[in-house]
């Protein structure tokens, strides 16, 4: 046999302390080094980011003041939106070329809405002429256009249209921005114009896009009364919105619904959304034609929103309950369906009196609407719009609505319907029982209105092809 050797296991040097101070003292800085300029130069690179962000917005619009959340030197501002906008001029004033009910099947104003002297002193102009120089030029996604006075919120905003939370990290031009724009919810629109139009914006930490908004959960009641309004023009038309409720809750919540299954369904909505507010308004009372506005972006701490809902005032939805009773009875006999409303807006539901309806009935103005005829719109209630049609019937298209005092021209004749001209260039269909002789028709003028001037009135532009004449 031969014989057993032991197998020999070599002893593994050990490591010279030397070498290992030499690791510590040496390489381990060397790395805290670099991870220190990592992180540097992201929270660098992020301030430049911010900075670029904010130049960039602030070539757009001024941001305005800031005010003091806490300070309680604050006026309540209370406007009659209704009467700053009233009629101004025999020919008729209507700030919007659609209801915000209806869609505005891609008509533009041809001019824009000048400012009244209560909005200048809040610092707002109208933007619809901006954005739709941005919509053009730049990105078509860019459809709105958000003003907050007192708060720093004066910024264009986006659609989606299918690209889910995209502009959290991109400017309005498209570039990558940690700001981002403010968007809305992918299921909103501004055509028409949601039940609820959701916005989200950052909270960003110098103050800039929707991070002021907490300054309503932090400050007095009387700088929440004296900031309550939002502006929102968009490519069609411009809305007041007035705030009602603002509270902090998870990112997950009611606030977010958008779809509702009834009109009972919207109006138990709002008065739970209303009663979540940190300052009560006891007279807050909605109707289901109602549209809000909600406003959300993060807290400090990214658990929680910090939530605002404002009901539009101006102009005032029509077309169902009156929005004076505190809560409906039967709320869904008031459902809206898209071209079943009246041709008339805002139509009081009693018979109008005889020296508010048309001065020529029907039957007598059979044989004067003759081709280059000129009548005027008159309606019952001044302050409603009619609406212009693509054909002789109220199934067809909505093109625009006409303001009281319009005055129009006789293009054809087609049984209760003629076909007409606006004085701005719009052709479509009017039923004649809304139209009288120009030279009958009498409007006075109210002189303690406060409107814009009447060379800015807005008038859809003229459709780019003729209508088709329609078959006898």
């Amino acid at each position: 046999m031969k014989e057993y050797k032991p197998i020999e296991i070599k002893k593994r040097k050990r490591l010279d302390p030397n070498v290992t101070r030499m690791i510590i003292f040496r390489i381990i800085p060397i790395a805290l080094a670099v991870v220190i300029s990592i992180c540097s130069f992201s929270i660098f690179d992020k301030r430049i980011s911010e900075i670029m962000a904010e130049y960039k917005y602030s070539q757009l619009a001024d941001r305005g003041t800031i005010d003091d959340p806490n300070s309680d030197d604050y006026s309540d501002i209370n406007i009659d939106w209704l009467a700053g906008y009233n009629t101004t001029a025999p020919d008729g004033f209507d700030p919007l070329s659609l209801s915000p009910l209806d869609s505005t099947n891609g008509m533009r104003p041809s001019t824009v809405l000048g400012s009244t002297d209560f909005e200048k002193a809040l610092g707002y102009t109208n933007k619809q002429a901006k954005l739709w120089s941005i919509h053009d030029s730049i990105n078509s996604d860019i459809t709105a256009w958000i003003y907050m006075y007192g708060l720093g919120i004066n910024y264009p905003v986006a659609e989606e249209n299918g690209k889910n939370d995209y502009y959290l990290r991109r400017s309005y031009d498209k570039t990558a921005s940690t700001a981002g724009t403010i968007f809305m919810s992918p299921e909103c629109g501004i055509n028409p114009i949601s039940r609820n139009l959701i916005l989200h914006g950052h909270n960003m930490r110098d103050g800039t896009m929707f991070a002021n908004l907490v300054n309503f959960t932090k400050g007095t009641r009387k700088f929440y009364d004296a900031h309550r309004y939002i502006f929102i023009d968009t490519l069609y038309g411009t809305y007041r919105y007035e705030i009602y409720s603002v509270y902090q809750c998870q990112p997950e919540d009611i606030y977010l619904t958008v779809s509702f299954a009834s009109n009972a369904s919207f109006l138990d909505w709002c008065y739970k959304t209303n009663d979540r507010g940190l300052f009560k308004n006891p007279n807050t009372a909605f109707s289901a034609s109602d549209r809000i506005l909600t406003l959300s972006t993060c807290d400090s701490t990214n658990k929680y929103r910090i939530v605002v809902h404002a009901r539009m005032v101006y102009p005032t939805p029509t077309g169902d309950i009156d929005s004076t009773q505190n809560k409906p009875v039967n709320p869904d006999e008031n459902i809206i369906v898209p071209n079943t409303t009246p041709e008339v807006n805002n139509t009081p539901a009693v018979t109008p009196s005889p020296s508010v309806t048309p001065s020529v009935a029907p039957e007598e103005n059979e044989n004067i609407f003759v081709e280059g005829a000129q009548f005027k719109i008159k309606l019952s209630d001044p302050k409603s719009t009619l609406r212009l049609r693509s054909g002789p019937s109220t199934t067809t298209n909505i093109l625009a609505a006409l303001a009281h005092g319009t005055g129009v021209k006789i293009l054809s004749e087609n049984n209760e319907w003629v076909k007409i001209e606006t004085e701005g260039g719009m052709v479509g269909y009017l039923q004649k029982k809304y139209l009288v002789p120009a030279d009958n028709f009498s409007f006075t003028t109210p002189t303690d209105q406060i409107g814009p001037p009447t060379t800015n009135l807005i008038t859809p532009t003229p459709l780019p092809t003729p209508l088709p004449t329609p078959a006898p």
